[in-house]
């Protein structure tokens, strides 16, 4: 399949059972699951910089998170042993940051880089007392120097343009404004 993750092999399985009952020849259903490319911002390859290979990816969820960069991992490590997961990530409101703050915490185990821009506040004030700056010295206090706290779009692009180098790939997340990342790199 052209999507990495153990989630997407579920996924892949799960559609593939639905299709058996549906009483689709197995031929139809390889060949479907052969060319599936995914859906857009799940994954979604965008280009080159600096050599590193830039995806563009919806999630915003820990679990997504987490299960996004393992496979993002898996993904890098075989085209380059020596390539780096760096995850550029921008936070969707504040009661879900707050209320899943350790989940978050561990959903960048797989990341070597974790760039983390403000929280995205939707529709909400911050009554939580929380920040990606606090998370950033978090997540470094369990793994020194692995977080930086980029708070805009264009500070996040920068260090995206500074950091990456050939054979590493970069995955941009989340369901807020962190789109513009990807759109200054392209731009």
């Amino acid at each position: 399949m052209a999507v990495p993750g153990r989630h997407q092999v579920i996924n892949a399985l799960a559609a593939a059972a639905a299709m058996d009952a549906c009483g689709i020849s197995w031929d139809a259903i390889l060949s479907g699951l052969a060319h599936y490319i995914g859906a857009g911002r799940r994954m979604e390859r965008k280009g080159e910089i600096n050599g590193a290979t830039v995806y563009d990816d919806y999630g915003h969820h820990p679990t997504e998170v987490k299960a996004t960069l393992e496979g993002a991992k898996a993904l890098c490590k075989a085209s380059n042993p020596d390539g780096r997961l760096l995850c550029v990530f921008q936070p969707h409101t504040y009661s879900r940051t707050a209320s899943l703050y350790p989940q978050f915490l561990a959903a960048f185990d797989a990341a070597d880089t974790v760039l983390l821009l403000d929280i995205y506040a939707a529709r909400e004030v911050n009554t939580y007392g929380v920040s990606s700056e606090g998370m950033a010295a978090d997540v470094n206090a369990a793994t020194p120097d692995k977080a930086l706290y980029c708070p805009t779009p264009a500070e996040a692009a920068e260090a995206v343009r500074r950091l990456a180098r050939p054979g590493d790939s970069v995955v941009i997340m989340g369901a807020g404004d962190v789109i513009k990342v990807t759109a200054s790199l392209f731009a």
